[in-house]
């Protein structure tokens, strides 16, 4: 993710919470100035009831608005609307029915409702509350529409104080609720943060060891090819142009084999995964196996396959081709001349939860202190044979790619097993 786009997400989590508090603020107001509508209709005092009703109005409204969009002038609206109706409202009842702690609600979430980040305003609209309660409070103005007598004012006093109690309690909870869930999503995103910058280590150690173990590998081979044809420039004889140029060959072939190794392990790491069935597969299999089984140097190797197919197989067929033909490399190429008889045998096995794959060899084997590291980038367990050791590599990042796994089982001068598994998913079936 971009720095912008960590600024736009932030933003909306930040414009998020704030709907979100509304909302309960206004639902909140609107309960409580319900309700104290109604023991104020049954002892008829009119004149509470109609400014509790009014306040019951404002917070619907606002509570609509915040429903259909947020803007942050909207907080700000909030708290000017509510000081001046608490005002009138206190006026108008008479400041001895506690209508003013009231006051303390609007004080209480006036660093939620503002933008807490412009301390400037924070400030004003703070200093704007106190300013309206105290007003309210020492600067008399006759404005009552109703006298109250003392037994009415009481009940007033009563339900206010005990209804403002509820209320403060209510955001104080909410306060804590945000604050915790901020803190909670701090917390998770240094861990991902944290997760990502040794994600990063790691991969850039990698790309260091890749561009380097590249150069060396792709100078090597034209390196050598030059020296050859330095050498055929003063050669005459027939019989040495033949063995430079089929030196020269050789090294082409290796040259030509790791580039299209660096290919294949770019293609997996950008290509998306596509799933689709693959429903003849003896004719796939076949079709991979048969660049092995018709090379000449391994004629002497004989392939088995087997096939338990109780499910169609629905996976990446690229990706599927690049495991198979990576591993069956490895059997083939690793094989054991010393052996009088040298086989491989692939076996798959499908069901419709997974794959099975396992490729087993009579050939060389690996030493076990290599076997924990045969997955690593350009790690070579031998140097008997030819290659990259980019191959096993591509295998386990390919798999990673497919939500599967791969281990080795092997014994020096025995032969070696691969098995791999992977997630058949049929429930693909209908894309």
């Amino acid at each position: 993710m971009s720095e912008n786009n960590y600024l736009d997400f932030i933003t909306q989590q930040k414009q998020t919470r704030k709907q979100k508090f509304i909302h309960h603020f206004s639902l909140a107001g609107m309960i409580v100035t319900f309700i104290s509508a109604l023991p104020t209709l049954y002892h008829g005092i009119y004149v509470s009831c109609i400014v509790a009703l009014s306040f019951c109005a404002i917070m619907t409204i606002f509570w609509l608005i915040n429903r259909k969009y947020y803007k942050r002038w909207l907080g700000e609206l909030y708290v000017i609307v509510m000081n001046i109706g608490l005002g009138a409202g206190i006026y108008i009842v008479g400041r001895n029915t506690f209508t003013g702690i009231y006051y303390t609600s609007v004080f209480l979430v006036i660093g939620f409702l503002i933008d807490n980040r412009n301390k400037k305003k924070l400030i004003f609209y703070a200093l704007f509350t106190i300013f309206c309660a105290l007003f309210t409070y020492y600067v008399p103005v006759p404005i009552h529409l109703q006298s109250l007598s003392e037994q009415e004012a009481n009940i007033v006093r009563n339900m206010n104080f005990t209804l403002c109690l509820i209320l403060n309690t209510f955001f104080v909870w909410q306060l804590i609720d945000v604050n915790n869930e901020s803190e909670d999503k701090l917390i998770n995103f240094a861990k991902n943060l944290d997760e990502q910058n040794r994600s990063l280590k790691d991969l850039n150690a990698e790309l260091d060891q890749f561009a380097y173990r590249v150069s060396h590998d792709l100078r090597s081979p034209i390196s050598s090819t030059l020296g050859l044809l330095y050498l055929a420039k003063d050669e005459s004889e027939l019989k040495s142009l033949q063995e430079y140029h089929q030196m020269m060959e050789k090294s082409l072939v290796k040259l030509d084999d790791f580039i299209q190794e660096i290919l294949t392990h770019t293609r997996n790491s950008r290509l998306p995964i596509s799933y689709e069935p693959i429903e003849n597969l003896p004719s796939y299999i076949q079709e991979i196996t048969l660049p092995f089984t018709q090379n000449p140097a391994f004629s002497h190797i004989q392939l088995s396959t087997e096939i338990e197919e109780n499910a169609v197989l629905y996976t990446d067929s690229t990706r599927l081709r690049m495991i198979l033909q990576n591993l069956l490399s490895n059997a083939f190429y690793y094989h054991d001349v010393h052996k009088p008889k040298n086989w491989v045998k692939l076996t798959l096995k499908i069901n419709a939860e997974k794959v099975q794959i396992e490729i087993t060899d009579n050939g060389i084997g690996i030493e076990e202190k290599h076997l924990n590291k045969i997955f690593n980038m350009f790690y070579r367990a031998t140097e008997k044979t030819p290659g990259t050791g980019l191959g096993l590599y591509i295998v386990k990042q390919v798999l990673e790619k497919m939500q599967g796994k791969i281990s080795a089982q092997s014994v020096y001068g025995n032969g070696t097993t691969f098995i791999v598994e992977f997630p058949n998913h049929t429930e693909e079936k209908t894309d």
